[in-house]
This record gives C-alpha cells, sequence and structure tokens, in this order.
C-alpha cells in the first residue's frame, strides 16, 4: 500500500511540475506575440497588442525594453493569479 502512495504522490508532483513548465512556455510565447516592435506611420515602436506605446528613439537598448517587458508581464500574471493558457 506504501508504494502503491508514494507512485501516486510521485505521479502528482510530476504533474504539477510539467504542467508549471507548459503554463510558463506558453506565457513566454505568448509573450512574443503581444509585445513587440513594429512600424506606425514610418516610426518604429515598442507595441502591446499591436498598440504603439514607445517611440523606439527614445529608447536607448530596443532589446532590453522588450525582454524586461515580456518579463515584467509574466510576472504580473503569476503574481495575480490570472489564468492563461493552459489549464
Amino acid at each position: 500500500m506504501k508504494k502503491i502512495s508514494e507512485f501516486i504522490s510521485a505521479y502528482l508532483k510530476g504533474r504539477k511540475e510539467r504542467k508549471a513548465e507548459q503554463q510558463k512556455a506558453v506565457m513566454q510565447s505568448e509573450s512574443l506575440k503581444v509585445v513587440q516592435v513594429m512600424e506606425f506611420q514610418n516610426q518604429l515602436y515598442i507595441c502591446y497588442n499591436n498598440i504603439p506605446l514607445i517611440d523606439i528613439r527614445y529608447v536607448e537598448n530596443v532589446q532590453s525594453v522588450l525582454n524586461d517587458a515580456r518579463t515584467i508581464r509574466e510576472k504580473y500574471i503569476e503574481s495575480n493569479n490570472i489564468k492563461f493558457g493552459v489549464q
């Protein structure tokens, strides 16, 4: 009986870890889609959901800003327990 209990416990722990990894992968993938640089009226902007927000002329390191914005978005979703992607 103890072995069955240990097996179920290990299975559930592994399942929880796999689900968390899958959730993180979905969030990272989605962040790449919704936070990006795009052109609007012949100028490049950092955008969220295709809405221009920050003119890149005012940004020293665009890649760093994109990475930070994506990471902050992920942390916001996690900290507010927002249901997202994988259920």
